[in-house]
């Protein structure tokens, strides 16, 4: 059977796991208030731009709205599944007995999340895997090596005498801290938004995998496909309508919403032309 311990890392010698833990969680806690921020972040936009682009009022509490029915999604999901706690971060630990050094299992699907972790200096990568070839500068020795390393302190797949931390409690207030309702700084999610250009992309990418799937008939999925991997001849033909329409997202937008006003009617006009023009410059290529 094959092992795969890409996430293995071990700490330097004479680094006690007790005072590790504690610099773990002053370089963590950070991290994740960060990720958090972000993924609140992008709740808003799609909160905002998906019915503004549309031609409907942002409604009231639009941001609070955009969280719940995240968090009920998330309380539907099973404990197993990857998309649960997305920013999940946690360790287990264990000693391996034969060197007296410590192993390191890294619980982290966030890429931010892990590269803080990879920087904390106590910390040296040490993973293993049966697969493929060591990394480049680790001697088939030293590989060998951690393969024993590890089947010392993982007997089998389940079986460990690792212990285990976890950033924050399962009832940790989580993403829901900065939505402010609670007296909480916001500002760290309104820091974290995409750019304009990031948001108008978006919007401009959909409206043109929108216009060709229902315009010209081609298949939602060559659309997107089209516009994804950078098909397309000048995305910024779209781009450029949606960015002049972008509503600016501030905390007051997130949670009074646009008192019933909606994107300027022109748009719609603007940016179907923008389409049209863009399909000419892309039709020998979606022919193809």
């Amino acid at each position: 059977m094959s092992t795969n311990i890409s996430h293995g890392y071990r700490l330097k010698p004479g680094i006690d796991p007790f005072t590790f833990v504690a610099r773990l969680r002053e370089v963590m806690d950070p991290a994740r208030d960060t990720a958090d921020a972000a993924l609140l972040a992008g709740l808003y936009v799609k909160a905002i731009d998906t019915p503004w682009f549309r031609g409907a009022p942002i409604g009231d509490d639009a941001g609070w709205t955009a969280w719940r029915d995240w968090k009920k999604e998330q309380d539907a999901l099973s404990p197993m599944e990857r998309d649960l706690d997305p920013n999940e971060f946690g360790v287990q630990i264990g000693l391996d007995t034969a060197t007296g050094r410590y192993l390191i299992l890294l619980i982290s699907y966030n890429e931010d999340l892990t590269d803080a972790f990879r920087a904390i200096e106590e910390v040296e990568e040490y993973g293993y895997w049966s697969s493929e070839e060591p990394p480049e500068g680790v001697t088939d020795a030293d590989w060998a090596e951690r393969q024993d390393a590890w089947a010392r302190v993982i007997a089998r797949p389940g079986y460990t005498n690792m212990l285990s931390f976890n950033l924050r409690p399962v009832y940790d207030g989580g993403v829901r801290r900065f939505l402010g309702i609670d007296g909480d700084d916001t500002a760290p999610v309104f820091a974290s938004l995409p750019s304009d250009a990031e948001r108008a992309r978006d919007v401009g990418a959909n409206a043109y995998s929108g216009y060709l799937a229902h315009e010209h008939g081609i298949d939602p999925m060559t659309a997107v496909q089209h516009v994804v991997f950078g098909r397309s001849a000048q995305l910024s033909l779209v781009t450029d309508v949606a960015a002049a329409y972008l509503p600016a997202i501030t905390p007051e937008l997130v949670t009074e919403g646009s008192h019933g006003a909606v994107i300027d009617p022109a748009y719609t006009e603007a940016m179907k032309a923008a389409c049209a023009a863009l399909f000419e410059l892309d039709r020998e290529r979606l022919q193809r």
